[in-house]
């Protein structure tokens, strides 16, 4: 069964479907009532592709990693200032 899992957790399918349920659990948190911007997105554009580490100064559990998550997404698809809203927003 080791080999199964291993194979499940490698399939690019399995990650893009649980960054949708994800994406789409946390976005409205974000996005709506709390309104993140963002700035420095120049410098994201920047970075290399490899070996970029990023540190947060407060520990959080996975906040943190679904707001980089979001944030990447936003750069991805062009959005400059803030992740946008999907509805009427």
């Amino acid at each position: 069964m080791g080999k199964f899992t291993d194979r499940l957790k490698s399939t690019s399918l399995v990650r893009k479907l649980v960054h949708l349920v994800v994406g789409l659990c946390t976005y409205p948190g974000i996005a709506i009532i709390n309104k993140l911007r963002i700035r420095g997105t120049d410098k994201v554009k920047a970075l290399p592709k490899t070996n970029v580490l990023f540190v947060c100064n407060h520990q959080t559990y996975f906040l943190d990693v679904i707001t980089m998550f979001h944030i990447f997404s936003a750069i991805k698809w062009g959005r400059r200032i803030g992740l946008g809203c999907l509805f009427t927003c």
